[in-house]
C-alpha cells in the first residue's frame, strides 16, 4: 500500500508513537532546509532524520526532542498539523 501525503509548508505530528516507540514528525525537504539552520546539535541529539525524496521524517524516543523542534518551527512561521 502506498500513501501519498501532500506536505507543503507544514510539519505533521501525531501524539501516538510508532510500533518501535518513536514519536514521529513528517515534513517536506524545503521546510527541513529552512528549519535545520536554527537547530542546535543538542536539538538533534537522539533524533533520527530520514530523507526520502521530498519528504523528511524525524523520529525520536523523546517526545520533548520532537516538541522542541516543532516549537522552533512554529517560531519560524511554519504551520504545525496535529499535536504532541
Amino acid at each position: 500500500m502506498v500513501v501519498h501525503l501532500k506536505i507543503d509548508e507544514q510539519i505533521l505530528v501525531d501524539k501516538y508513537r510508532d510500533p518501535q516507540g518513536n514519536v514521529i514528525a513528517l515534513t517536506s525537504l524545503e521546510v527541513w532546509k529552512a528549519l535545520k539552520p536554527v537547530l542546535s546539535v543538542y536539538d538533534l541529539e537522539e533524533v533520527h532524520v530520514e530523507i526520502s525524496g521530498k519528504k523528511v521524517l524525524l523520529k525520536s524516543k523523546s517526545r520533548a526532542k520532537i516538541k522542541a523542534i516543532v516549537n522552533k518551527a512554529k517560531n519560524l512561521g511554519i504551520t504545525i498539523l496535529g499535536s504532541l
